[in-house]
C-alpha cells in the first residue's frame, strides 16, 4: 500500500459551510474511530481525516522510520487500526494490536503561515532534516546561544585563563599552537576515545612539534573533524582536545593541565557533546532520511490553499544512557560548562546555567511541567553557583559519578578533578581521597546500596577492590561498583542531632603528582581514637550481600532488622571467611527512622593498631536510650571520651 501526499479534492469554503462533522470534532468517547472510519469520513471531503488518512498509510508505509518498526510488528489489518483522539497539542494517538502509538502532527515553525484544518490549529515546532548537520540544526544551534548571551548570565565569552594549548582552525587549516598572548573564546569536545581497533590520534612529546607546524584534515579523526566543522559554523576559531592538546605520554604534563581541568571547562565558550559518537572515528553528526523523520503531507486548509503538515513518531529523549554518558572523565565534562551543545540521533539539545531546550520540543523546562528526567536531575547538580556547596552537593557528586565506568583504573580520582577542584576554591576545604576534611565524618559514611529501580536481580558482589593500590581503604576510590549498585551516604533524618561518636586525630593523604586533586600517595591513613566493638562474620543474604555480623560485642543489633549492613566487595577480595572476627569503629550518631543508630566503619585488624575498611553498618541498641557504653556530650557537637572505651587506630 502507499500513501503518497494525496490531496482530496472538496469544497474550498470555509469550514463554517461544511455541512458534515469531522470525526474529530464530534464529543469525545474512548475508541474514537477505527481506520475505515477515517477512509469514510476523508472520502466525504473531510481534509482533516484525509490528512490523518495520509499519516496513518505513510506509519504502515515506513515512512515515519523513528516508530515503524513496532508498527509493521503489530498491524495485521488496517481495519484493526483505532483513532484514539487528536489532541490539542497534535498528537494523534492510535491503537495497533495491544501496543498504543502518539504520531506528533505539526506545522513548521519557521514557516510563519498559521493555518487551521476544520477548525483544527497544529503547533508550530522544527521539523527534522537529514540529520544533525542541517542549516536549520546550526540556525538554532545559533538562537540558543545568541539569547544566552544577550539574556543570561552563564559566564563570560572572554576566559579569564586559557589552556595551555589549543587547535587554531581558523580558515582551512588545523594547527596547534601555545596559548601565549591569545585572548579568544574556544570551545571544549566531550567524546569517547574507543578502542585502539578505530583510527585515534594524540599529540604526545614526539608528535607535538609536527602538530603545531599543522594537521592535514585526512589524518583527522572523523569526530574531530565534524567538531571543528561545528566551531567554524559558529564563528569560533579555537578547539580544545583533550586527545591533541595534553601530551598523552607524559605524566607531568597531563598532572599540570588536569590540575586546571575545571578552569577549562569553566572557562569555554561552550562545550561539544557528542552524545551518539562511540570513538574518535564514528563522528558526532547523525544522519537520517529527512521525510522519514518528519514526513511532509499535503492538505488543504480552511482557506482553500493547500498546507503542508508534517508528522512524527513521537519524540522522548531516550532514558537510557548514551555510551558517552557512562563513562568516568565524560561526567565532569557534562557539569563543568557554562553551556552545552549535545548532538543527538535526531535532534541537538542545549543546556546552560538558565535553560534546558531541545529542536523536538521534548526537553524543557521544569516550568513548562514536564516530569524531570535524570538528567535534568543531573544538571542541577551543574549550577553550582546557584546554591550552596556542601557535603550533600559533594556526596550527589560521587553518587552519579562512581556509577560510570574508566578504562584505567588509576582514573578514577583523576577524572574527578575538575569537581573537586571546584568544590576546593568554593569552600576552601581539603580535599583527601574523594572525601573532604572539613566533613570526613560525614564522608566516611559512603555504602553500596541495590539499585532497585533497576529491577535486576543481583548476581555479583556490590563491588571489587582494585589490585593495584589506587586509594585508601576508607575512600570510595578503593572500589569499583558493579552492576546495580549505587553508592550512598548515610544521612539521618534529623541531622540536626547527628554528632561525632570518635576523634579523627590526623589524616595522611599527599598528592602523587602536581594535580593536588588527582592520585594520590600510597602512604594514606588516618589516624583516630574510637570504640572497637568486636563482631563475627556471618553468611549474608545472598549475591549483593555476601556476609553480615553477628555475635556484636556488647548486644548491639545491625539496624533496621539486621539489613543495615553494607560489605564493601565480595570475601575474597578483602581475604575474608565466615567466622573471621572484625570490628565496628562507631564514626556518627543520629536519628534514623527506627531509632538512633550509630553508624560504623566494619574494619579488618592488620596487626599492631593498623586497620582496613571493608564494610559500613548501622548499630543499634534492643531497647533505645541505653548509652552507657559511651558518655557522649548533649550540648555540642564535640565529643567527650573517657579514654577507657577508646582505642588509637590506625586505618589504611
Amino acid at each position: 500500500m502507499s500513501s503518497g501526499n494525496t490531496v482530496v479534492n472538496g469544497p474550498q469554503e470555509g469550514v463554517n459551510n461544511r455541512s458534515h462533522i469531522c470525526i474529530f470534532r464530534r464529543p469525545w468517547r474512548w475508541g474514537l474511530a477505527m481506520f475505515p472510519d477515517i477512509q469514510n469520513s476523508a472520502r466525504s471531503s473531510c481534509h482533516l481525516c484525509n490528512l490523518v488518512e495520509q499519516v496513518i498509510l505513510a506509519l504502515v508505509d515506513g515512512k515515519l522510520l523513528d516508530v515503524t518498526g513496532r508498527v509493521n510488528k503489530n498491524c495485521k489489518s488496517l481495519a484493526d487500526l483505532e483513532v484514539i483522539r487528536l489532541d490539542e497539542d497534535g498528537q494523534l494517538q492510535l491503537n495497533i494490536g495491544l501496543s498504543r502509538f502518539i504520531i506528533q502532527l505539526f506545522r513548521d515553525i519557521e514557516d510563519e503561515t498559521n493555518f487551521t484544518v476544520e477548525g483544527y490549529s497544529f503547533p508550530a515546532m522544527s521539523r527534522f532534516e537529514a540529520g544533525t548537520k542541517s542549516d536549520r540544526t546550526f540556525r538554532n544551534a545559533e538562537q540558543w546561544l545568541r539569547q544566552c548571551l544577550t539574556t543570561h548570565k552563564c559566564g563570560d565569552i572572554f576566559p579569564s585563563r586559557l589552556p595551555k594549548r589549543l587547535l587554531d582552525i581558523q580558515g582551512d587549516h588545523v594547527q596547534l599552537l601555545e596559548t601565549t598572548g591569545i585572548e579568544a573564546p574556544y570551545v571544549c569536545l566531550s567524546h569517547r576515545w574507543g578502542g585502539n581497533e578505530h583510527r585515534q590520534m594524540f599529540s604526545t612529546v614526539a608528535t607535538v612539534h609536527e602538530h603545531m607546524k599543522g594537521i592535514s584534515w585526512s589524518n583527522l579523526p572523523k569526530t574531530f573533524q565534524d567538531a571543528v566543522t561545528i566551531c567554524r559554523r559558529l564563528k569560533v576559531n579555537y578547539l580544545w582536545i583533550d586527545a591533541l592538546c595534553i601530551l598523552q605520554d607524559s605524566n607531568a604534563d597531563f598532572a599540570e593541565e588536569n590540575s586546571a581541568m575545571a578552569k577549562i571547562y569553566q572557562n569555554c565558550y561552550f562545550s561539544i557533546s557528542a552524545d551518539i559518537s562511540t570513538n574518535m572515528e564514528s563522528g558526532i553528526f547523525s544522519s537520517w532520511p529527512a521525510a522519514a523523520v518528519s514526513y511532509p503531507a499535503k492538505v488543504r486548509d480552511d482557506s482553500g490553499n493547500i498546507a503542508t503538515v508534517y508528522a512524527r513518531g513521537e519524540t522522548v529523549h531516550e532514558e537510557t544512557p548514551t555510551d558517552l554518558e557512562t563513562r568516568g572523565w565524560t561526567f565532569q565534562e557534562f557539569l563543568l560548562p557554562p553551556r552545552v551543545l549535545h548532538f543527538n540521533h535526531f535532534d541537538i539539545t542545549w543546556r546552560c546555567q538558565e535553560s534546558h531546550a531541545c529542536e523536538c520540543g521534548y526537553v524543557t523546562d521544569e516550568a513548562n511541567g514536564r516530569y524531570p528526567s535524570w538528567r535534568d536531575s543531573l544538571a542541577k547538580v551543574a549550577r553550582p553557583l546557584a546554591q550552596k556547596l556542601d557535603f550533600q552537593w559533594w556526596a550527589t557528586v560521587v553518587h552519579h559519578y562512581t556509577v560510570r565506568k574508566l578504562s584505567n583504573q588509576h582514573d578514577k580520582l583523576p577524572a574527578l578533578s575538575g569537581l573537586a577542584q571546584l568544590y576546593h576554591t568554593a569552600t576552601g576545604d581539603t580535599y583527601r581521597a574523594g572525601l573532604w576534611e572539613g566533613s570526613l565524618s560525614h564522608d566516611l559514611c559512603w555504602f553500596y546500596g541495590v539499585n532497585f529501580r533497576v529491577g535486576h536481580t543481583h548476581s555479583n558482589p556490590p563491588a571489587r577492590r582494585v589490585t593495584e593500590f589506587r586509594a585508601p581503604s576508607w575512600s570510595w576510590a578503593s572500589t569499583d561498583i558493579l552492576e546495580d549498585v549505587e553508592c550512598l551516604f548515610w544521612s539521618p533524618e534529623c541531622l540536626d542531632i547527628l554528632r561525632p561518636v570518635c576523634y579523627i586525630r590526623r589524616v595522611v593523604c599527599l598528592p602523587k603528582t602536581k594535580d593536588p586533586t588527582g592520585e594520590v600517595d600510597p602512604n594514606c591513613y588516618i589516624e583516630m581514637e574510637a570504640t572497637l566493638i568486636p563482631a563475627v562474620i556471618t553468611s549474608g543474604r545472598g549475591p549483593a550481600v555476601p556476609w553480615t555480623l553477628g555475635a556484636i560485642e556488647n548486644g548491639f543489633l545491625i539496624g533496621t532488622g539486621g539489613s543495615a549492613c553494607w560489605p564493601d566487595c565480595g570475601m575474597e577480595d578483602d581475604d575474608m571467611k565466615i567466622g573471621d572476627t572484625v570490628y565496628c569503629a562507631p564514626i556518627l550518631k543520629g536519628r534514623d527512622y527506627l531509632g538512633y543508630a550509630r553508624s560504623c566503619l566494619i574494619l579488618k585488624h592488620l596487626g599492631a593498631q593498623k586497620y582496613r575498611r571493608i564494610g559500613f553498618c548501622l548499630l543499634v541498641w534492643p531497647q533505645p536510650g541505653n548509652d552507657a557504653w559511651l558518655y557522649e556530650s548533649r550540648t555540642n557537637d564535640t565529643v567527650d571520651f573517657n579514654s577507657n572505651n577508646f582505642d588509637t587506630i590506625t586505618i589504611l
